[in-house]
């Protein structure tokens, strides 16, 4: 559902993120700025304000079944798993999970949602993102999370290339991937447009900005 990114200057991250790459304030708590996209999700990027540069989590929605199987599972395998409420938008209760590299999975039941923003012209510049897609990380042991992932969270490897491990969790081909890095850390966040042509014309605004493509535009490969 989205991720949150504790940095020096939160602002300054949301001001770019609006400004350039098309997402929509959806509101502010604190130092924490929420972003959104077009779809339903109350926000899909959170900013918050810290001396350091780390990703506080990585939220997936579940249901409260899902969410007690996750639970279970994790409590056997003697994972480090703390219960958690949300004070984000849209809420929810749930689980945080730490995976074996040390990254932070968050799992929400009970989140709620919010109305689409509709109404775009096609003769726009500006685009919008309309979802997270998903978050891939890079990893010390791309193959160790794989198979801890299905083997705990009870995720599915979808596919395997020489440079990640495809992981999924829903109909989608990926929600997540793990970078055969030799270290571990954020990779990438992949945003859901709303179409080809919405990717063309967002590429076209982020060179108007002055980003170049630094891949594409093309076939994504697996996925």
């Amino acid at each position: 559902r989205s991720i949150e990114i504790a940095l020096p200057d939160p602002a300054g991250a949301a001001a770019w993120m609006v400004d350039v790459w098309g997402l929509y304030p959806a509101e502010v708590r604190g130092q924490t700025h929420y972003l959104r996209g077009t779809g339903t999700m109350p926000y899909l990027v959170a900013f918050e304000q810290s001396d350091a540069e780390f990703v506080r989590s990585t939220t997936f929605t579940c249901s409260a079944d899902e969410l007690a199987a996750i639970k279970a599972r994790v409590t056997d395998k003697g994972w480090a798993a703390r219960p958690v409420t949300s004070a984000d938008p849209g809420e929810g209760a749930g689980l945080l999970v730490e995976l074996p590299e040390g990254t932070i999975l968050r799992f929400l039941a009970g989140s709620g949602e919010v109305a689409p923003i509709e109404g775009f012209s096609k003769a726009s510049k500006r685009v919008s993102p309309v979802k997270l897609t998903h978050v891939v990380f890079n990893s010390a042991d791309a193959e160790l999370l794989g198979h801890a992932v299905e083997d705990v969270l009870d995720f599915r490897v979808s596919d395997r290339t020489r440079g990640m491990v495809f992981v999924r969790c829903n109909d989608s081909h990926h929600s997540t991937a793990f970078a055969r890095a030799g270290f571990a850390s954020l990779n990438h966040v992949a945003f859901e447009m709303d179409d080809l042509d919405a990717v063309m014309r967002g590429i076209g605004w982020m060179r108007d900005n002055g980003f170049a493509p630094a891949w594409g535009p093309g076939r994504h490969g697996p996925g």
